[in-house]
């Protein structure tokens, strides 16, 4: 049986690829180097966490490995790509982390599996959990991206309240005062946020400094 792992191993996000990999490296170690009756053969590959390039990642896999796996990617922005290429070389998509809600119901694909709940319903839940503490008015920040856009439509979908305003921010930006004067000028009751890491991290260290948020 041949697999390959694509997944993010390097920057902020690289700790889940490492842990993906070596979970399933140790799992198959465990099993004598099978998986069931057959020989694993497995290929990894770090897809730098780029929508652009994974598409061509997948296919060099199956064309010079010949996989019949994908595992991976773990992130919603990078399924699409990565199916395509997967379904054009009639390779099946495991992925362990991402849950697209582009893939369910009428749309999913017979070649891809997710191990991960649907990529909405952990933001339904927030969003109720802001309609039990009666916050009727919120506002989204977010990055840009398909993966937020999923993200900002559960909210939205799911929030009985007000969404006042949706702010969005590059996933390289490292000044956000334009954004937090905003979020000061609007004064939610509720602000969602739905960032990657490191952006996230900076983002709310500045709005903590600022003042904006109490």
């Amino acid at each position: 049986v041949r697999v390959g792992i694509v997944v993010t191993l390097g920057g902020a996000s690289g700790a889940l690829g490492r842990h993906a990999r070596d979970g399933f490296l140790l799992g198959v170690k465990q099993n004598g180097g099978k998986l069931g009756d057959s020989e694993a053969l497995v290929s990894v590959v770090d897809d730098g966490r780029n929508a652009q390039t994974i598409g061509g990642t997948v296919r060099r896999l199956i064309q010079t490995q010949r996989v019949d796996f994908i595992l991976g990617p773990l992130f919603p922005d990078l399924i699409g790509p990565a199916l395509k290429a997967a379904s054009d070389g009639k390779a099946v998509m495991i992925s362990p982390h991402a849950g697209p809600a582009d893939l369910a119901g009428k749309r999913c694909q017979a070649n891809f599996f997710s191990l991960a709940p649907q990529d909405d319903e952990a933001i339904e839940v927030l969003a109720k959990y802001a309609e039990d503490r009666k916050l009727n008015r919120a506002i989204i920040v977010s990055t840009q991206g398909e993966e937020a856009d999923t993200a900002a439509t559960g909210f939205t979908r799911a929030f009985k309240g007000t969404v006042a305003d949706r702010i969005l921010i590059k996933p390289d930006a490292t000044d956000f005062s334009e954004q937090i004067n905003r979020i000061d000028v609007l004064r939610p009751q509720a602000v969602f946020l739905h960032m990657r890491g490191d952006v996230g991290t900076r983002f709310l260290a500045q709005l903590s400094q600022s003042g904006a948020a109490a």
